[in-house]
């Protein structure tokens, strides 16, 4: 803000910080006092508080669905310095995580329904591919089932492995880095051909 006699400038307060072009410029006339904003905001408004209470996790939810599209794995911190560099908002963490379980849901749905659908897939591979292996292992804590592990083996494979594999079973896994940690494991073994052949999988 500069004041000098009768002409009077006033900045955005973020100027500096968000490049913000707002100005007001006022002078006095012979007749009356004539005010100049020729400039409107492109940031966070001065009267906002620091942190934004009108930024809703449904709100939060549509504007990071395409990054976690692409990328699910970033956290609350780092999808709230995203929010800031593109919308000018600074965002409480706990509505940005929110935010952000919300648009994991809606993408992937949530981890109760995917739970369930384990013995949907269960009884399904088991009516349509007879002789196929699938375990569903589970513990109860307070009175709720509780996923512990789970062993998939599909009959071809498992007899594609018995009659034209080498009996050497090679084991690999991956670590789970979502919610819910554990490891993701396969064995496979090597055919006649010398190519990799996959009997199971299994997640703990």
């Amino acid at each position: 803000m500069h004041h000098i006699g009768s002409d009077f400038r006033a900045y955005c307060s973020r100027r500096d910080e968000d490049n913000c072009p707002w100005k007001l410029h006022a002078y006095t006339t012979e007749d009356k006092c004539t005010v100049m904003n020729p400039c409107a905001h492109d940031c966070s408004s001065t009267r906002r508080k620091k942190k934004a209470k009108n930024a809703t996790k449904h709100w939060i939810c549509e504007k990071v669905k395409d990054w976690l599209i692409d990328d699910p794995t970033p956290n609350a911190s780092a999808l709230q310095k995203k929010l800031k560099e593109h919308h000018k908002v600074s965002i409480h963490y706990k509505r940005v995580w929110m935010g952000k379980d919300l648009a994991l849901r809606q993408l992937y749905g949530d981890w109760d329904s995917s739970f369930d659908n384990l013995y949907r897939f269960k009884a399904q591979i088991e009516s349509t591919c007879p002789g196929s292996i699938v375990v569903i292992d589970h513990h109860t804590i307070n009175g709720k089932i509780r996923f512990r592990r789970f062993f998939f083996a599909l009959k071809p494979c498992i007899e594609g492995f018995l009659s034209s594999c080498r009996p050497y079973l090679a084991i690999d896994s991956t670590f789970l880095t979502c919610k819910f940690k554990g490891q993701l494991a396969s064995a496979s073994a090597v055919d006649e051909h010398n190519w990799l052949f996959p009997i199971l999988f299994w997640c703990l």
